[in-house]
């Protein structure tokens, strides 16, 4: 025997679900007092009923001696957990109360009651605020009275609960009842409903292995020629990495530093040749790495707004002394004695480094091998991690464009290497590749889709050039029939359970179904396709 204990507040839905669920036969079901469940006569008539439908034995046990009454009237046995051997109750054990006093109205006559009297007079019993007329004895019906034969018919005083009061106060409460069993029908026909469609359909092997080719060109998938949409990729990175020089060597190096020039002379642009000289205000002379064109100046108002361009310098000699810190004017030599000597003129706004004559760190082979070597590892990595990641199946290689070395070294000892690489990739989508799969397997077994699907790849020869990516693969899996369980559970929904295995029949692959309702008394699916739950076995 299985208890079952509620809370106060639970609705009838919530306990009709808690004894649907049970494995057990016989159930004790343990309600507390003052619960929700003894608002209404017409929980308890449920309770039965769902019970016997289920084919469970219900026993009510409670300390609330209303709410064991309530069970009595709905015919379920029920027990007071403080007294024993009282498994049922009925509205019997009610205690009667004395009837009230009867109004005196008009005459009446009294005639004796016959000495053996087939009938034992009535009781009236108290229960909640309301009152009714029972016999003692329940179930007994009493004889017909013989006609013509008034010295053996009693007289009985007019009961009280014949009067409109009592009797509207009885059909209010029963229409009550009526009202919030109808109430709770609808929840859990609405509400509360649920349906479960269990479909199982075939499953049939596949398996295939040959060539497939992804292209750039190809739009569509196309079965026939077994090429799918493929994707190209490309992209460059470089960076500059800094290594440490173990070789010594006597070296001289001249200072380098960026010049601003201006053009503060005319509205016409200026060209300079390389090493064309700019001079210190102190007499050091800086030469132009390559030739600039100097833009012209703006003339508003009457007055010149200077242009500039900036550009590279090395100091005419080496030396640390051609290590400057900002010089704010250098004038070019070449236009002395003449008016664009004042007119043009650059800024080391900077300064210069890197002058030095004497012993130096310098790269030697076996620095410049490993140091180049080490650059184009960070190179694949970088481009690996980066430009890999998120991209399609497929193939990708680096090539790696220039290696440039900067054998001078910095004040800390360190050369320098320039290294450039470019990315290629040629990949697909998975979801392009199972199309294709798919539309392979349809060719003989049409309308039917993966239910599993594995594959592996071998032989992958990518073409850059075109854009294409071969490859053999070898698949194999499951094949199932196409079933939408959207669509299925919206076209369901709100039909009739007949009507619904109709439709299942139909399915192409069908293995067998089974459509299940809650309450069990519905005869038609949810109108709320959330309430359809669809299961593929």
């Amino acid at each position: 025997m299985k208890k079952i204990f509620i809370d106060r507040n639970e609705p009838v839905a919530s306990v009709v679900e808690k004894i649907l669920s049970e494995t057990e036969k016989d159930i004790v079901l343990v309600v507390p007092r003052n619960a929700k469940l003894g608002e209404s006569v017409g929980n308890f008539h449920l309770l039965k009923r769902e019970a016997g439908t289920a084919k469970k034995d219900l026993l009510i046990e409670s300390v609330d001696e209303e709410v064991l009454a309530l069970a009595a009237a709905s015919k379920l046995d029920n027990v007071h957990p403080l007294f024993s051997g009282n498994k049922a109750r009925s509205l019997s054990d009610i205690v009667p109360v004395e009837d009230e006093p009867r109004p005196k109205t008009g005459k009446r006559t009294k005639i004796e009651a016959p000495a053996k009297s087939a009938k034992k007079p009535a009781k009236k019993f108290s229960f909640k605020g309301f009152e009714e007329e029972a016999e003692a004895e329940e179930g007994s019906v009493p004889e017909p009275e013989p006609e013509n034969e008034p010295d053996e018919e009693p007289e009985f005083e007019k009961a009280a609960a014949t009067s409109p009061r009592r009797f509207s106060k009885k059909w209010l409460v029963l229409g009550g009842a009526l009202v919030l069993l109808g109430a709770a029908w609808w929840l859990l026909g609405t509400v509360f409903a649920r349906a479960e469609v269990r479909i199982n359909f075939q499953k049939i092997p596949w398996q295939f292995e040959n060539d497939i080719t992804a292209a750039k060109s190809a739009a569509r998938t196309n079965a026939d020629s077994r090429i799918f949409p493929g994707e190209v990729f490309r992209d460059r990175k470089n960076t500059t990495q800094f290594f440490p020089a173990s070789g010594k060597a006597q070296t001289s190096e001249k200072a380098k530093g960026q010049l601003t020039i201006f053009n503060a002379y005319s509205s016409q642009p200026q060209s300079l040749v390389a090493t064309t000289r700019f001079e210190t205000p102190d007499g050091k002379i800086f030469r132009l790495d390559a030739a600039v064109v100097v833009p012209a100046a703006q003339i508003k108002d009457g007055k010149i707004i200077p242009a500039s361009i900036k550009t590279q310098v090395t100091a005419d000699k080496a030396g640390a002394e051609y290590d400057l810190k900002a010089v704010p004017k250098l004038t070019i030599p070449g236009f002395k004695g003449t008016p664009k000597f004042d007119g043009f003129y650059g800024v080391l706004e900077a300064g210069t480094t890197g002058g030095f004559i004497g012993e130096k760190a310098v790269p030697t082979e076996s620095d410049i091998s490993a140091a180049k070597a080490k650059t184009e590892e960070i190179l694949r990595t970088i481009l690996g991690s980066n430009l890999l990641a998120g991209r399609p199946k497929g193939a990708s290689s680096i090539e790696i464009i220039r290696l440039t070395v900067n054998q001078n070294t910095d004040a800390s000892g360190r050369f320098s290497v320039l290294g450039e690489a470019e990315f290629r990739a040629i990949g697909f989508r998975e979801e392009d590749l199972r199309s294709l799969l798919l539309a392979l397997a349809q060719r003989e077994n049409p309308k039917t889709d993966f239910r599993k699907l594995e594959f592996g790849f071998e032989d992958i020869r990518p073409d850059y050039a075109a854009g294409e990516l071969r490859l053999k693969i070898k698949a194999h899996g499951e094949l199932t029939a196409a079933f939408d369980e959207r669509k299925f559970r919206e076209d369901a929904a709100g039909k009739a359970v007949g009507e619904v295995r109709s439709d299942i029949l139909k399915l192409q692959l069908l293995e067998n179904a089974k459509v299940s309702l809650w309450p069990l008394w519905l005869s038609r699916l949810p109108a709320d396709p959330d309430r359809v739950r669809v299961t593929l076995e």
